[in-house]
């Protein structure tokens, strides 16, 4: 048996002092002969007395077991919209170090480049940069990828402590990332899990 579970089993302070009054009671003879002639008033009172410290060791029990298994086992998982949300916020960020162009999510696709990852940590935002040169009266475009910290810009978002991590069901499979407490315990045995930038 858990130690959680003893705790639950063990009688409160408050079922003690009612026990210790019940016994002092009882040895009122008085008080003793009337509940030995009505043996159900006895048995009427106890339950009346009881009835909370029962029923919360049969409640609270399966609400500690649950939240348990929900600590362990939470996850949430990240969806190719997930990604293009994560991509188009991170437009007004890159903005800041690019003041002079204009910056416009164009897609989320896999960097397969970047061969130093695992598949599912292969995905980059794919942005299209406008460059206006007004000395010059030239305006170029060109294209760079920027690659996503999931963690950052998405696992802080859950209000948990300590953070969930970023962690994946199939290492080949990119659409199977999620957020989890697990990857906090296996987070050092993982390649590097942001895709290289190319801004």
């Amino acid at each position: 048996m858990s130690d959680s579970n003893r705790q639950s089993r063990q009688s409160s302070p408050e079922t003690k002092s009612i026990s210790s009054a019940i016994i002092q009671l009882l040895s009122i003879p008085v008080i003793a002969d009337f509940f030995q002639a009505r043996p159900w008033i006895t048995l009427v009172t106890l339950i009346t007395l009881f009835a909370g410290n029962i029923l919360q060791v049969f409640i609270q029990l399966p609400e500690k077991q649950t939240d348990n298994v929900n600590n362990e086992f939470t996850e949430f998982p990240i969806t190719k919209n997930d990604l293009e949300s994560i991509c188009i916020s991170m437009e007004s960020e890159i903005h800041k170090k690019k003041e002079q162009e204009i910056i416009n999510y164009k897609s989320v696709e896999l960097d397969d480049d970047a061969t130093n990852l695992w598949p599912v940590f292969r995905w980059v935002c794919v942005y299209q940069a406008v460059y206006h040169d007004p000395m010059a009266g030239i305006q170029s475009r060109y294209t760079f990828r920027k690659g996503i910290d999931l963690n950052e810009n998405f696992c802080n978002k859950f209000p948990y402590n300590p953070p969930l991590k970023i962690y994946f069901k199939d290492f080949n499979d990119p659409n199977s990332l999620v957020c989890t407490k697990i990857a906090n315990d296996l987070s050092q045995r993982t390649p590097p899990i942001v895709a290289p930038s190319t801004e």
